[in-house]
């Protein structure tokens, strides 16, 4: 599979047009069905989203609960590519459609599901800053968290 690319520069620069032409084979398999792992920690890289959510609630002790969660949202023509993400992490979470126009997103919020996650990053970590998050929500237990 050859992705080709093709882009001009800013006028203010200059009007010449580029291209270039990339051999995706190694992201892609023979079988497209799978997906590298090293390609998945890439787009993670760049798509993705670890988050906390933190909210009142009486049943548990403080009153509050604390929930992490991993999200990619992507143009809803890019809902294929989510399916094979869903379907690589071993079929967790959940694929809909955003409350957003025109977007799809691949959430996952059960505490249980996220360990998928934490493994794979440990074994082909992220490179850019999003590590550093990653690195720093990792340690909590949450279930810990909300049982205090």
């Amino acid at each position: 599979m050859w992705l080709n690319l093709a882009w001009r520069k800013d006028p203010k620069f200059g009007s010449n047009t580029h291209s270039a032409e990339f051999n995706l084979n190694s992201a892609f398999p023979a079988n497209l069905n799978k997906l590298h792992p090293a390609y998945v920690t890439g787009f993670c890289d760049g798509e993705a989203c670890f988050h906390l959510a933190i909210g009142v609630n009486s049943r548990y002790k403080l009153g509050y609960y604390v929930n992490p969660g991993f999200t990619m949202a992507l143009h809803k023509k890019d809902e294929k590519f989510l399916l094979l993400l869903k379907e690589f992490f071993g079929g967790v979470g959940v694929v809909k459609s955003s409350s957003r126009p025109n977007i799809v997103e691949y959430r996952i919020l059960a505490i249980k599901d996220l360990d998928v996650i934490l493994n794979h990053f440990d074994l082909y970590p992220l490179i850019t800053k999003k590590e550093i998050t990653y690195c720093s929500r990792k340690p909590w237990n949450v279930s810990k968290i909300n049982n205090i």
